[in-house]
């Protein structure tokens, strides 16, 4: 079943992020220095990147999935 929401959200955080990787996206390309993932929707093709933006946090806090323009 497609549940794509490429095309609704900017965004997705926290939880919902590991089920909507394993789900909908495929890796491209992984960037160990700033610890983020590059992503494609393998239905609309659209890119996402993943990160960690809260640095403060243990492990870089709840992912954060960035839709890219």
């Amino acid at each position: 079943m497609n549940n794509c929401k490429c095309n609704e959200l900017p965004e997705i955080k926290g939880a919902d992020v590991e089920s909507y990787l394993h789900e909908h996206l495929i890796e491209k390309r992984v960037n160990n220095e700033d610890w983020t993932i590059l992503y494609e929707c393998k239905f609309t093709g659209t890119q996402w990147m993943l990160s960690y933006p809260y640095s403060y946090a243990h492990g870089g806090g709840p992912p954060l999935l960035s839709k890219l323009s």
